[in-house]
């Protein structure tokens, strides 16, 4: 079978699906269904940016619902971005059903230890890396 996204010659095979900007596709449900039928596991939910005139209203989670509209409508497992930022926002996403993962992009970028800060955060103690564990706040 083979459509913009790719080919599959073998149900076995690994497709590797191109992240599509949402506001560019409307009608995108379809190849959501279509992937999914392939094999696709999750779907990266984001409205892209890529349109230069596209109207976002920039806000924390402000992707989320894109997120949220695929999982249900497509019954398809999401991944929600956009800025994510805080450990108590991505556990409300998950705790809440709006998606079933988190990519944090700029958030790990700021800081690469945002796995680490979040468990602290949250008062989760998780195991560190022997080189960080003199930097842990939370006693073990």
């Amino acid at each position: 079978m083979a459509n913009k996204f790719g080919s599959c010659s073998h149900p076995k095979e690994v497709i590797t699906a191109k992240g599509e900007n949402l506001l560019a596709y409307p009608n995108l449900g379809w190849a959501l269904v279509v992937l999914k039928d392939l094999g696709v596991d999750l779907i990266d939910a984001s409205s892209g940016g890529a349109i230069h005139n596209a109207k976002i209203d920039v806000k924390p989670g402000f992707q989320v619902p894109f997120a949220t509209a695929l999982r249900t409508e497509a019954g398809i497992l999401t991944g929600a971005v956009g800025l994510i930022t805080e450990p108590e926002q991505a556990e409300h996403i998950l705790v809440t059903g709006e998606a079933d993962a988190i990519f944090l992009g700029r958030a790990m970028l700021r800081n690469p230890r945002w796995a680490l800060y979040a468990a602290e955060k949250l008062g989760v103690t998780i195991k560190w890396p022997t080189s960080l564990d003199r930097a842990r706040t939370l006693k073990k």
